[in-house]
C-alpha cells in the first residue's frame, strides 16, 4: 500500500495537502490546530 502510494505522488496522480511541516516539540501545538480546525490539510512531524 505504501509502495503504490508513494508511486501516486512521484508520478503527480495525487497532491497530498500538507499545511506545515513541525518538530517533535512541537507536536502539542500541532494537536491542538487539528482538534481545534484550525488547518487544512495534514501536519507533517519531523523525526530525524
Amino acid at each position: 500500500m505504501a509502495e503504490e502510494m508513494i508511486s501516486l505522488i512521484a508520478n503527480k496522480k495525487i497532491d497530498p495537502m500538507i499545511t506545515q511541516t513541525i518538530s517533535l516539540e512541537e507536536i502539542p501545538d500541532g494537536l491542538t490546530q487539528l482538534e481545534t480546525r484550525h488547518v487544512k490539510g495534514k501536519i507533517i512531524a519531523e523525526v530525524a
